[in-house]
């Protein structure tokens, strides 16, 4: 039985609708909806513009359209290319592809047929290292373990979500100038696999310290930001 899904809107930011419930529904809403999934730049112009009025993302994390992409032995990547993973199985967005996709959901992560959509975005990152990490599609994380975003290092990482250094600085400041620590998706997991193991960024509340996170299982209840299209 699908979980009942809650909606949230904001006076002060009539474009935008949180809905609550696990990811899986959450994600057939709001492609047979004529919604989008928030980008983590659109979570933190949120979460600054609204700051003293609205509060959004004081108190609540939410998923993210950024996806963290593991293969067995290699050190994860970060994507903003959501759609082109998901189209291997959701062709068209139709209700019959997304029977498949669903099933596979509800292992708590996404997985593909093989490491080759590992290789397609590695390549891509190697590809990126050449323009400025704002105008990436994809980059190689710093680490294979969980680690740290402050001032002085892996900042790249936050500017990469943030599209811009400017507003990853004010994103950081807002944040009381604390480290924001990234986990990445569980270790074990990825190297018993043969395959490609993606899961989505949860990108936690203020008061949480805003820490990102690639192990946060499909299947848990929470919040997916949409922006109307």
């Amino acid at each position: 039985m699908e979980e009942e899904i809650i909606y949230s809107k904001y006076s002060d930011h009539p474009e935008v609708l949180t809905l609550v419930g696990d990811y899986c529904s959450l994600l057939k809403r709001e492609f047979f909806n004529g919604l989008r999934i928030s980008t983590p730049r659109e979570e933190m112009d949120l979460r600054i513009s609204s700051y003293e009025k609205s509060n959004i993302g004081l108190h609540d994390g939410l998923w993210t359209s950024a996806t963290l992409i593991s293969g067995m032995k290699r050190k994860s990547l970060l994507t903003l290319s959501f759609k082109e993973i998901i189209c291997e199985y959701l062709v068209g967005f139709s209700e019959k592809e997304f029977v498949f996709f669903s099933k596979n959901c509800d292992k708590g992560y996404f997985t593909t047929k093989n490491l080759n959509t590992y290789k397609l975005f590695y390549k891509k990152a190697k590809n990126d290292l050449e323009k400025s990490v704002s105008k990436r599609e994809s980059i190689i994380l710093p680490s294979s373990e969980d680690f740290f975003i402050t001032k002085d290092e892996n900042f790249y990482v936050l500017e990469f979500l943030a599209r811009s250094k400017k507003r990853a600085e004010e994103y950081f400041n807002l944040n009381g100038e604390e480290p924001i620590k990234f986990g990445l998706i569980n270790k074990k997991l990825v190297n018993s696999s043969t395959q490609t193991v993606l899961n989505q960024v949860w990108f936690s509340s203020i008061e949480s310290g805003s820490k990102l996170s690639g192990n946060r299982n499909l299947k848990y209840i929470g919040n997916l930001r949409c922006m109307k299209k």
